[in-house]
């Protein structure tokens, strides 16, 4: 896995118009509410609102106020979902935002190591979203097992 770059508008805006990328990107919104248009879909957004876009997809947004967002481009994102889109909401302690700016803070200060630091940091978010990614289809015979053991 390969961060490519670490990003944050740098103000707030109306609209964001619609632009491809190579890779994945993952967008948390922090300021605002809108639409996200994303291929042939619509997502709303708010505040905390973190957005997965697949490479080669067209996406943009849209707000009637301003919105404001951060942004981490990537070339994998393996994450246990059938979304095409996978869309997740930061939770009460705004955790995924913390680690964003960790990795901003870390991708424009490039101190010795500083790829293996982000690549860390992108893996705990990646972990995060895996653990948000609701519950996953339990083994019968492990369950029988555990059933018969308690």
């Amino acid at each position: 896995m390969k961060v490519n770059y670490v990003g944050i508008a740098p103000y707030p805006q109306s609209y964001a118009k619609a632009h491809i990328h190579d890779e994945w990107e993952i967008i948390l919104n922090l300021e605002g509410y809108g639409i996200a248009r994303i291929g042939n879909k619509q997502y709303e957004f708010a505040p905390g609102t973190i957005t997965c876009i697949p490479p080669g997809v067209s996406h943009y947004k849209s707000a009637k106020g301003k919105f404001k967002d951060i942004f981490l481009q990537v070339d994998d994102l393996i994450l246990p979902t059938r979304d095409t889109v996978p869309v997740f909401s930061d939770d009460e302690e705004s955790t995924f935002e913390a680690l964003m700016f960790m990795a901003l803070r870390v991708f424009y200060k490039k101190n010795p190591n500083y790829r293996l630091i982000l690549e860390s940091i992108y893996e705990t978010m990646r972990q995060l979203l895996i653990s948000w990614c609701g519950d996953k289809p339990k083994n019968q015979v492990v369950e029988l097992f555990k059933n018969e053991i308690i």
